[in-house]
């Protein structure tokens, strides 16, 4: 799990285990909240979503924590 949250793709880590299919691994891997937060604060400085950013001036996340516990499956 720790090498999944340091950012390893998860079929190097299937092959580090001796998996032969990444999807028996991903029984095993889970995002957790911090690993969501960062997926979510890179989309938004690679500029995905830009058009909807231009549009709004900012994300909807950006100073609401009710949202981002519910983008992170928590609320």
């Amino acid at each position: 799990m720790h090498l999944y949250q340091g950012g390893m793709p998860l079929e190097a880590i299937a092959l580090f285990l001796g998996h032969e299919d990444p999807v028996v691994t991903r029984v095993y891997a889970r995002a957790d909240t911090e690993m969501k937060r960062r997926v979510i604060e890179e989309a938004q400085v690679k500029g995905v979503g830009v058009e909807y950013l231009e549009a709004d001036k900012s994300a909807i996340w950006i100073g609401n924590e009710d949202m981002i516990k519910k983008l992170c499956g928590l609320g």
